[in-house]
C-alpha cells in the first residue's frame, strides 16, 4: 500500500498477510525535499523504537494505534500517531492518519505538522483525499 500526496508525503505500509492478524511490518516516511529526514521503521532499526501498538479486531474491523519516537544525532524527535481502520467485508478502506514532526537540528527549529485523511472506496472506484499541510521553518 502506497500513499502519495502532492509529492510531499510518501507513506509506505507493508502488511504481512500470512499472520492471523494483519501486522504493521514496515513504514517509510518522506516529508518534502527540504526536510533532511528519511527514516525506516523496521524490527532491526536501531534508531527507531516502537513505543505503543494496539491491535483490536472485532467484526472484521482492524484498528492500529502506533506511536513512534526516533532519536538520531544530537536532537531528533519524530512523533507519529497513526490510526488505521480496515473494513474488509464491505470492501471499504478508511485511513485516518495524523502526523506530527518536530525536528531540532543544530539550534534550528523545524516544525512540520501534517494531517491526512484518506477514504478509499474500492467497489465504487471512488478515491477521496483530504489533506492539510502546515510547514514552519525557522533557520
Amino acid at each position: 500500500m502506497v500513499l502519495l500526496v502532492q509529492d510531499s508525503v510518501l507513506l509506505v505500509q507493508q502488511v504481512q498477510d500470512s499472520a492471523p492478524l494483519a501486522q504493521l511490518v514496515h513504514m517509510v516516511l518522506l516529508v518534502l525535499d527540504s526536510v533532511p529526514l528519511v527514516q525506516q521503521v523496521q524490527d532491526s532499526a536501531p534508531l527507531a523504537q516502537l513505543v505503543h501498538m494496539v491491535l483490536l479486531v472485532q467484526d472484521s474491523v482492524l484498528v492500529h494505534m502506533v506511536q513512534l519516537e526516533l532519536v538520531q544525532g544530537s536532537v531528533l524527535v519524530h512523533m507519529v500517531q497513526l490510526a488505521l481502520i480496515l473494513l474488509v467485508q464491505g470492501s471499504v478502506l478508511v485511513h485516518m492518519v495524523q502526523l506530527a514532526l518536530v525536528l531540532l537540528v543544530q539550534g534550528s527549529v523545524l516544525v512540520h505538522m501534517v494531517q491526512l485523511a484518506l477514504v478509499l472506496l474500492v467497489q465504487g472506484s471512488v478515491l477521496v483525499h483530504m489533506v492539510q499541510l502546515a510547514l514552519v521553518l525557522l533557520v
